[in-house]
């Protein structure tokens, strides 16, 4: 053996460009990694954390210079006869004696178990024998390891002294989440553990752990967003709300505001330099609040750090389930190299900024595998949740128990709302959840917007034609099918057909994305003319619409007022006849089946029923929300509602060490409860195109190796026909035997076809619904 070979041990059988690298090496971009993490947020722990982390980050992969390891790499094997995980060899070279003269002792066993378990491995068979004997055999590989190659003042222990970890540190047989207080501190390991993932990811795939902040969204709000008011107007400032948001930007707030104040700003402002996650509840509010953020706030010219060097350009990152077509869009600006390294910093969490929905971010609380990556990154973040009075009942607990683990590792929150349940601020604090709840911001130059009239029968198509006269109506009802059979009757009262528009969760996706930016369009306030628009509740949050009339069902009274919001935005009505019409049904048990908890339902109806018309202000609208949901209200009227978010909570903690896998958390989280399907007439008018792409998708039908853009193009590009259905009408349409699995069923990319009617106007019809129509 010579020298070269002898003291060159290998972390990587090969790299993308090939070759392959070496322990010191890999461990040397794992340290330019965690000094740039230390560097963008210094803050993110303390300085007694941040060695810890060094030694993790040094010691992570050692274990591999074991010979087994080794020849493994070199003949391109998979794991060996009585291989060991490296992880728990490179754990003795952790100098745990020195370290708790300096350290806790629990802290020291934080930082060799995030060694240890960061990766995933089974241990369950594995002999003590047999580890000790891996041990020993692993003294001569480090005894030749040319530990003066990696740039760290960090020191491990002597290869003589290499042995077995005191139970005190490491078992075998035990977990961490198992681990008693007083021997294991656990935030620090859940830290140390997510962060060392998180670096370790990064030099692997060779993009950037975190990307640097530098206080680029406060420089452009300031140039950018406020200089283009000042152009318009120049005594224009930062609003009341705005400015309150900014100056307590150091914690948690709760801060309640009616539609059209600006709230997106003030979120902005309050989070200043630090790294945050922009939650909101619907899709369609997702890519209205980031192409805001693109065009409104976030400046084109090249930026500059405090060191004069050019900043990224794209700091800012919208993350869904529709990432694949976000990258498609976003390679149409980059090119492939850039493109795909954006794709990993984006999914990574590398960026300053990202605007998301709730399921990106607040899975970890199922505590799945490697969960530890984004609550660790949360304990240094903010995070802002958009109208939380909009989830529902599980998903409120998940809310709630996640924060309650944010804070705990030091992240900090925004909670904004039009309005604020008071049974859910106190849900906050049952948490123990610490918050600034200032009193609710008003614009006293908008006092009234609105006039209500109360009608206590079923929405019906005369009453909408009634209230056309010219103006923008928009019609928001609880169901779809309800949806599409006003769209029909419409079509028929008024005199021009094309006047009456439709959306809904039952398009394809790209009628509904064709849809979406028409509504956006029509609803702007700029935009001049008239029409009906009918929808769902998916035109309840955070868009900017500003329509001249409503006409709407009941849910309840948050989404009432959410509707109510779309309707006169930013405009004073003087008018005394009524701008907002609510239907709210002949008595309290027409309640929307599936849509809405019948106990809000009727708490609401209460709530409602003995207004008959009148001019209805802001103050009124919370005043309502305080008296109807109150903690008492709602716990007698609603308990099944109330008792699911507080079995949700009970649930997550009881689950803790259940280890489950990120699809099977992903499943469980968005409780999916549909299918997305190809409807027939859609495959044969577009037979070709499909047929193409799926052939693209699946290499038994290519004849040549495709790369990743052309697949992900083409992932995009059928995405573009399918529509999700529950799986209530999924199983009636099979058991019917009108589901097509087998035509696009054959390779790696399936798609299921269904025999329904589908067009492009009214969405996909499917016969006798019933409790399968709970689709927004």
């Amino acid at each position: 053996m010579n020298e070269m070979t002898k003291f060159t041990y290998f972390a990587k059988s090969s790299m993308p460009d090939g070759t392959q690298k070496t322990i010191a090496a890999h461990t040397n971009d794992l340290i330019q990694q965690y000094q740039l993490l230390k560097k963008h947020y210094p803050k993110a722990m303390s300085e007694e954390a941040w060695l810890l982390l060094e030694y993790a980050c040094v010691d992570h992969d050692l274990g591999k210079m074991n010979l087994k390891f080794q020849k493994k790499l070199k003949n391109h094997q998979h794991m060996l006869p009585g291989e060991m995980p490296h992880a728990i060899l490179s754990i003795t070279l952790l100098p745990t004696q020195e370290l708790a003269t300096k350290f806790p002792k629990k802290d020291v066993a934080a930082l060799v178990k995030a060694v240890a378990y960061h990766h995933y491995r089974d241990m369950s068979n594995i002999e003590k024998i047999d580890y000790r004997n891996e041990i020993k055999a692993l003294k001569d590989p480090a005894a030749n390891f040319p530990f003066d190659q990696i740039h760290s003042n960090v020191k491990l222990k002597e290869s003589t002294s290499l042995r077995p970890l005191s139970p005190a540190y490491f078992n075998l047989k035990s977990k961490a989440r198992n681990d008693h207080p007083e021997t294991l501190n656990y935030p620090l390991y859940v830290l140390l553990k997510g962060l060392l993932n998180r670096i370790d990811y990064a030099a692997s795939g060779g993009y950037e752990v975190e990307l640097p902040n530098d206080g680029f969204l406060q420089k452009d709000l300031q140039e950018h967003t406020l200089a283009t008011w000042q152009k318009k107007n120049p005594h224009a400032h930062w609003n009341q709300m705005q400015k309150y948001a900014q100056t307590h930007a150091n914690g948690s707030l709760l801060i309640r505001a009616q539609t059209g104040m600006g709230k997106t700003e003030a979120a902005l402002l309050w989070a200043g330099d630090d790294k945050t996650f922009f939650t909101l509840p619907l899709k369609i509010a997702i890519d209205s609040i980031y192409d805001r953020i693109q065009s409104e706030v976030v400046q084109e010219t090249p930026r500059l750090d405090k060191q004069g060097k050019q900043l990224p350009s794209n700091l800012v990152g919208k993350l869904d389930s529709d990432f694949d077509d976000f990258m498609v869009q976003v390679s149409q600006k980059l090119n492939p190299t850039d493109t795909r390294l954006f794709g990993n910093e984006l999914k990574n969490w590398s960026l300053p900024l990202t605007v998301t929905t709730l399921d990106q971010v607040f899975n970890f609380t199922f505590h799945y595998i490697n969960y530890e990556q984004k609550l660790a990154t949360l304990g240094y973040s903010k995070i802002i949740i958009d109208e939380i009075q909009m989830y529902d009942s599980q998903l409120l607990g998940y809310i709630l128990y996640g924060l309650q683990q944010i804070v705990q590792m030091g992240g900090k929150f925004l909670v904004m709302t039009a309005t604020m349940p008071p049974f859910i601020c106190d849900l906050m604090k049952n948490q123990g959840l610490q918050f600034d709840l200032p009193p609710a911001f008003l614009n006293e130059n908008l006092p009234v917007r609105h006039n209500m009239k109360i009608i206590k029968q079923q929405i019906r198509a005369a009453e909408i034609v009634e209230q056309y006269h010219d103006n923008k109506v928009l019609v928001i009802v609880n169901k779809v099918k309800t949806a599409m059979t006003l769209f029909e009757q419409l079509q028929e009262e008024v005199d021009d057909p094309g006047e009456v528009h439709l959306i809904h969760s039952r398009f394809i996706h790209r009628d509904r994305v064709a849809k979406q930016n028409e509504i956006l369009k029509f609803g702007n306030k700029n935009t001049k003319g008239h029409g009906i628009w009918i929808g769902t509740q998916i035109l309840e949050a955070s868009l900017d619409l500003d329509f001249d009339v409503l006409i709407t069902e009941l849910s309840e009274l948050n989404g009432l007022f959410q509707r109510m919001g779309r309707c006169y935005r930013n405009r004073v009505y003087a008018g005394k006849e009524p701008n907002v019409f609510v239907f709210i049904g002949e008595n309290a048990t027409q309640y929307p089946t599936y849509i809405v908890d019948k106990g809000l339902f009727r708490l609401s109806y209460k709530a409602l029923e003995n207004w008959q018309q009148g001019p209805i202000d802001e103050k009124t609208k919370m005043q309502l929300i305080d008296q109807t949901y109150t903690t008492q209200n709602v716990k007698v009227n609603a308990p099944d509602y109330y008792g699911s978010i507080t079995k949700t909570e009970a649930y997550l903690a009881g689950i803790a060490n259940d280890q489950k896998s990120k699809e099977e958390v992903d499943k469980l989280f968005r409780e999916i409860d549909s299918q997305d399907v190809i409807p027939k007439s859609v495959y044969l008018e577009n037979k070709g195109k499909i047929d193409d792409q799926y052939r693209i998708l699946n290499p038994d039908y290519s004849d040549k190796k495709v790369d990743w853009r052309k697949k992900n193009k083409a992932i995009v590009a059928l995405k573009d026909f399918l529509v999700p259905v529950t799986h209530f009408q999924f199983s009636a349409l099979r058991k019917a035997g009108r589901i097509d699995e087998d035509t696009l069923g054959k390779g790696n990319f399936r798609y299921t076809i269904a025999d329904t009617h589908y067009d492009d106007e009214k969405g996909l019809s499917i016969e006798k619904e019933s409790k399968g129509d709970n689709f927004i």
